[in-house]
């Protein structure tokens, strides 16, 4: 996360990370797209520009403008316009697909409503985003902060109001891979300033109530910082005291979703009994859910982690995180932090009258490299080998944007030197996600944020290079399937999605252990949806793959329930080795599943073989006729069309004495 200045963009999520930069000049804009291992170039002139991003009407200020990468590398932004020039804000927002073109910019908020506060954007699962603002109602207390997703070709969806309140600040919208997301904004209560909070599941349905993250009796400061990892665990940190004079301290809190009502609180706590400066509480964290907290005293870092040394092992609720011992940098100053996977630890110091990058592993000592000598505004942009930290010059009555590279162990290079431009920059944000990366300069009168996207010749930013992979069939009834990619490279980085038939969102893209050759088995587990996309991973640029390819694998009969009075049977040619049989009338089996596309019975046929009813959601019902002239097992038969979402799957026996032998039912997921 970004220490300062005060805007705060979404934590860093990964390590494979490419950068832009977007700079404004007195004769427009200008952009340059920075690579991780680019050739080292003593100059390099500013590109002309391109698709201009942001209209001359947009807000110019913090929090006018927001923007973020997800994991699969569709970027999102949105603003707030006043295309009308009558000081009312509306929030218009563009998506672009990886490797694709900016959409078309919408309006996603009431045109006849002043979107007063701040706009926040988060990217979610499969290119899915959200959009979060404030809207101001003239004479009235009870400011609406509303919410409104994107799919990943920037259509809106409804508008969800979390909540109407007496709005400070915010709010701030952060969204998991699960699809959860949790909206945070600072609003009065009584003669207090509080954080406030709501975190929604995954799936349909409005905002919970929202609940209170910082304590009654103390006055939050507008600066503050949110998390939400795809454990479902949220956090918070922010500083507060309890009145003017008073020192600022710096807290965090967090808060995971019980199905009890009564645990679903939120905890806060401090993160040092040292008094810090204002606004000047800060975390970053990675999908796994290691959180890294910072706190800048008038002369020191406070630093502290929550995890468990390896994967994080979330506490059921009501049990509270437990925050690793506080550990102080001398004589520092915390601009930047950064979570990577597997839980190390990055930040951007100022130190000893020096710009320092600093590491860890956790529970180790901080290990610092000087980046760039001097005190310099600054940003990082966290690579899997090495660390660029993106600056501003100034010589020969110019400006310059410079790259330093820093590698563990070694001293940094100045790798690039983008310039000479006219006018004074000022670097005020930066951001880095799956996918892309990018950091953003203003000029000193606060005019536009990043309004173009390009290389530094003017030309579209570098894309990986993705594979074609070989089509699946819809069900796969073997414990393997074989992926094939139908495009040749020498280095490939094939990752899978994986979705339940019977509950949760889809998981996260994982990579697996780097196939030798095409095709590879991959073992499927049964009851999921499984989906892979791969790449040449000779490229260093950010996913842009193709279309993935899906196959499902479906429930066994040991995972259906109501199995009294049926008999288990065992053989090689069952799926997965067994099935369920009986000869009786009204057996049923039942499977409760969760956002289904389609839906199958795996069952035997024979010449003797009775008939089953299949119900869904207690409704439309189908006659299924098991009779063959021939026996034939794992036979599939499609249900009705009709058949789809979240919903009882029920299979009853309606005829007496004739064989039902059933092995499982599929549920594609959506």
């Amino acid at each position: 996360m970004l220490l300062h200045p005060s805007r705060t963009l979404r934590p860093a999520r990964a390590t494979a990370i490419a950068t832009a930069a977007v700079l404004m000049t007195s004769a427009g804009l200008t952009a340059a797209a920075i690579g991780l291992g680019l050739t080292p170039s003593a100059s390099a002139a500013f590109a002309t520009p391109g698709v201009e991003l942001l209209p001359d009407s947009a807000a110019r200020s913090d929090g006018g403008f927001d923007t973020a990468v997800g994991g699969d590398g569709t970027t999102v932004m949105a603003y707030k316009d006043d295309p009308d020039d009558d000081g009312n804000y509306v929030v218009m927002a563009r998506v672009r697909p990886p490797g694709g073109a900016w959409s078309t910019p919408v309006m996603v908020s009431p045109g006849d409503v002043d979107a007063y506060y701040d706009v926040s954007v988060d990217v979610g699962p499969s290119g899915g985003s959200v959009v979060a603002w404030g809207e101001d109602l003239a004479g009235d207390l009870q400011d609406p902060v509303v919410v409104r997703t994107l799919s990943a070709d920037g259509t809106p969806g409804p508008r969800l109001e979390v909540a109407a309140t007496d709005l400070d600040s915010g709010p701030v919208v952060r969204r998991n891979q699960g699809g959860d997301i949790l909206v945070t904004w600072i609003g009065y209560h009584g003669s207090f300033k509080r954080v406030s909070a709501s975190l929604k599941p995954s799936g349909g349905g409005a905002f919970p109530a929202a609940k209170y993250a910082s304590a009654s009796s103390r006055n939050a400061y507008p600066d503050y910082d949110a998390f939400l990892a795809d454990t479902g665990r949220a956090w918070i940190a922010y500083s507060a005291r309890q009145s003017a004079g008073d020192p600022w301290l710096p807290y965090w809190a967090s808060y995971r979703y019980s199905p009890t009502p009564a645990d679903n609180i939120w905890h806060t706590d401090l993160i040092t009994g040292t008094a810090v400066l204002a606004g000047n509480a800060h975390l970053a964290g990675n999908p796994e859910g290691h959180v890294l907290f910072t706190a800048n005293s008038s002369s020191d870092v406070h630093t502290r982690s929550w995890a468990t040394g390896g994967p994080v092992i979330d506490p059921t609720p009501p049990a509270v995180p437990t925050l690793r011992d506080e550990v102080v940098i001398s004589n520092a100053y915390a601009r930047q932090s950064h979570v990577a996977g597997g839980g190390q630890e990055y930040l951007l110091l100022t130190q000893g009258g020096n710009t320092d990058v600093a590491t860890r592993a956790i529970d180790t000592a901080w290990s610092h490299t000087q980046a760039v000598a001097g005190v310099a505004p600054a940003r990082m942009l966290v690579g899997p080998a090495s660390t660029a930290v993106v600056t501003t010059s100034s010589d020969g009555g110019g400006s310059y944007l410079d790259v330093h590279r820093v590698a563990p162990g070694a001293s940094s290079t100045r790798e690039q030197h983008y310039g000479p431009a006219a006018g004074t920059f000022t670097l005020v944000a930066g951001n880095a996600e799956d996918g892309d990366g990018f950091i953003v300069y203003r000029d000193s009168e606060g005019s536009p944020a990043p309004m173009y996207w390009l290389n530094e010749d003017g030309t579209p930013a570098p894309q990986p290079k993705s594979l074609a992979l070989a089509s699946l069939p819809t069900w796969t009834l073997s414990p393997q399937v074989k992926v094939t990619w139908t495009t040749q490279a020498s280095e490939v980085e094939l990752q899978r999605q994986v979705s339940r038939a019977t509950s949760g969102s889809p998981g996260p893209w994982v990579q697996l252990a780097k196939p030798a050759s095409t095709p590879t088995m991959v073992g499927l587990t049964a009851g999921s949806t499984n989906c892979f996309r791969a790449r040449d991973t000779t490229d260093t640029g950010a996913w842009a793959p193709g279309p993935s390819v899906c196959t499902t694998a479906p429930v066994d009969d040991r995972g259906l329930a109501g199995r009294k009075g049926w008999k288990q049977i065992s053989a090689k040619s069952y799926y997965r080795g067994t099935a369920l049989k009986t000869t009786s009338k009204n057996r049923s089996l039942r499977l409760a599943v969760t956002q289904s596309k389609s839906v199958v019975l795996v069952a035997m046929t024979c010449p003797k073989c009775g008939k089953v009813k299949l119900t869904w959601k207690g409704g439309a019902a189908k006659t299924v006729n098991l009779k063959s002239s021939k026996t034939r097992r794992q036979v599939v038969i499609a249900a009705p069309k009709s058949y789809r979402g979240d919903g009882l799957l029920k299979i009853k026996v309606l005829t007496r004495g004739k064989l039902v032998v059933i092995d499982g039912v599929g549920s594609l997921r959506q």
